[in-house]
């Protein structure tokens, strides 16, 4: 492999002229310049962007730390931020930290260690005081709130507006006995999606039941078969997520159960499951693709300002497809 010090020997110059030369730093007599330019097309010799962004002070890295590589939903969310650091010249590192403090706290020293122009954070603990007790690195929580006393940019759904969606929705569908699986109440996520659920109910005079789970398929057909033993009688579930509307779906299926007829079902999130899932799944779509952006575009700002704080609220959509039966049709 060829050296930055070895361009220097055959070019006749100092390491620090060949520096200069590739990072354009300082002027260089043109003779010399062209001399290690020349060098550098015959040897073929790739500069090190990483040392040199270092010399720099720059490494133009942004750090994505997510809890779950099983869930579909979170591999939506790095694809779409990928995509907007790569459109913005920057590169990517990604983390996996399922809510273990000590590996979040290594995994900050690395990305502060590499200069990191900042974090964007989907922890499965919200909090994380502890392992950003002494960072200064820019983050943006995503999806899921962090409490630290530092303020983070937060950017999420509606999640309350799309537990009203979702209710309403299987109301209108002629719904009256409704469950609520709900995701696991440590999250905002959850707990909001929940609040709106519980609204909706007691708009409609309708008593709110629920039973809480994870995010995973293995919850969903726990609750899937809890609900043929202690809830024979529901007509609608609103579901924590897509995984687990699809896992309560197979359970509901194995028992004999008809998918929208006997029962309706709706998901949260749209990930690609429930389109390929039969019945298709209703469920509410979260601006993945436009979350990634605001998030990515929110590290890169805080270089010319102040690191933002506050929220970034983004709108749900509820999508209609074949497990629930819209008797307006």
């Amino acid at each position: 492999m060829v050296l930055l010090r070895d361009i220097a020997k055959l070019a006749g110059v100092s390491p620090s002229t060949v520096s200069r030369v590739i990072n354009h730093s300082a002027e260089v007599a043109e003779e010399k310049r062209q001399r290690v330019l020349d060098v550098i097309r015959e040897t073929g010799f790739i500069p090190n962007d990483l040392a040199r962004a270092f010399y720099n002070n720059s490494a133009k890295i942004i750090g994505v730390i997510f809890p779950d590589i099983s869930n579909p939903f979170f591999n939506d969310v790095v694809s779409a931020i990928e995509k907007e650091i790569y459109c913005q010249g920057y590169r990517m590192m990604i983390f996996f930290a399922n809510g273990e403090t000590e590996k979040l706290r290594s995994v900050i020293h690395i990305l502060e260690m590499l200069q990191a122009e900042g974090i964007i954070l989907m922890s499965n603990a919200e909090d994380v005081q502890e392992a950003f007790k002494n960072s200064t690195t820019p983050v943006v929580a995503f999806d899921r709130e962090a409490k630290t006393n530092r303020q983070f940019l937060y950017i999420h759904s509606d999640n309350r507006e799309g537990g009203r969606i979702a209710t309403e929705y299987l109301v209108d569908c002629g719904c009256r006995n409704l469950l609520h699986v709900k995701g696991p109440q440590r999250f905002s996520t959850a707990r909001e999606r929940f609040a709106g659920y519980c609204e909706i109910c007691s708009q409609y005079g309708i008593e709110p039941k629920s039973m809480e789970v994870e995010y995973t398929f293995e919850a969903g057909r726990e609750a899937g078969r809890e609900i043929i033993k202690s809830y024979p009688d529901i007509d609608g579930i609103v579901a924590a997520n897509d995984i687990v509307a699809a896992a309560i779906m197979k359970e509901l299926q194995r028992k004999g159960k008809k998918v929208p007829d006997e029962i309706q079902i709706i998901g949260f999130d749209d990930i690609i499951l429930s389109q390929i899932m039969t019945p298709e799944l209703t469920t509410i779509r979260q601006q993945v693709n436009e979350m990634g952006k605001a998030a990515v575009r929110a590290i890169i700002d805080h270089k010319d300002k102040e690191e933002k704080c506050g929220e970034i609220i983004f709108s749900v959509d509820l999508v209609k497809r074949e497990s629930t039966r819209d008797k307006r049709r």
